[in-house]
């Protein structure tokens, strides 16, 4: 997963990983978990199989199992959050946009400290993504009266 851009909040005093060029794992980061939640399955195994699953934290999710269950997690509620997996301290909640063919294109997150984005504001924050990315996706053509993301 490569960053293409970043917005900082005038009220953070946290800095966080995220800088434009940036690659990180697709398995411990809340954008990278939406794109696998999209994946067929034989991708999904191939990624698995070329793919070591470190734990960047001791909140990164390194178990196959665990890591589909999140998956399935991800598309039932359509939005995914990033657990201090990625960078202790730091939670993000991120949702898919989609482009005029239904096929996910990008990603748009909130990312912030855990003692501001609480487990309780997590749903919050979903919704607000969701919109923000389903307006996005609007934008490039997506059709949500033809198509099921």
């Amino acid at each position: 997963m490569v960053y293409l851009d970043h917005v900082r909040s005038d009220h953070s005093l946290l800095q966080l990983f995220t800088k434009p060029g940036a690659r990180v794992p697709l398995y411990a980061t809340g954008v990278g978990k939406l794109f696998l939640s999209r994946m067929n399955e034989g991708d999904f195994e191939a990624y698995l199989e070329r793919t070591d699953l470190h734990p960047r934290t001791p909140w990164t999710i390194v178990d196959k199992k665990a890591l589909r269950k999140e998956l399935d997690h991800i598309r039932s509620v359509g939005f995914s959050v990033d657990n201090e997996e990625f960078e202790a301290g730091v939670r993000c909640v991120a949702a898919l946009i989609f482009d005029h063919n239904s096929q996910p294109a990008a990603a748009v997150s909130i990312s912030g400290a855990v003692v501001r984005i609480t487990p309780d504001r997590i749903e919050h924050f979903g919704d607000m993504v969701k919109r923000c990315a389903h307006d996005i996706s609007l934008e490039l053509g997506f059709n949500p009266t033809n198509d099921k993301p």
